[in-house]
């Protein structure tokens, strides 16, 4: 069950584009609160765990949170 867990994960934060953003957008809203507006570029890793991520917010790729 992690291994699955593991690669759909590796798989949405690779995914490029307006859909990659929106499928990043549906799996990190599961864990932690996330505002309106928000943009969370390809290659990005947040923690899931006591992360607020506010209104009108970029995450640029390779950014570690």
């Amino acid at each position: 069950m992690k291994f699955l867990r593991e690669l759909i994960e590796e798989m949405i934060v690779f995914l490029p584009g307006e859909l990659g953003n929106k499928l990043r957008l549906m799996y990190y809203r599961r864990f932690i609160s996330i505002g309106k507006n928000v943009i969370i570029s390809p290659m990005v890793r947040l923690d899931k765990k006591k992360i607020v991520i506010g209104d009108n917010v970029y995450i640029g790729s390779y950014s570690i949170i």
